[in-house]
């Protein structure tokens, strides 16, 4: 996917999201990596510190069994706000 929009930065602008993959990454501007998330693919910041994007249930072994979730840059929290489709 290509970030060329502005749902890329955070809103305080220090920090981008890399595309999609598993796992994501968050890297500030000089591009080193502050955390990787289990997420397929990265939507959108929630808030600086949080990413809207679709994750995989379980370990991933079926790419078509996803939610929409909000991770922490870290990836440590995750909070589902979908079911699984």
């Amino acid at each position: 996917m290509d970030y060329t929009g502005r749902n890329a930065v955070s809103p305080e602008g220090t920090k981008m999201l890399t595309g999609d993959g598993l796992p994501t990454e968050v890297v500030d501007r000089d591009g080193n990596v502050l955390g990787r998330q289990r997420l397929l693919q990265q939507w959108a910041w929630a808030d600086d510190d949080n990413v809207i994007g679709l994750g995989c249930a379980g370990q991933c072994e079926d790419e078509f069994h996803s939610a929409m979730v909000v991770t922490s840059v870290d990836g440590e929290d995750v909070t589902q706000l979908g079911a699984y489709q």
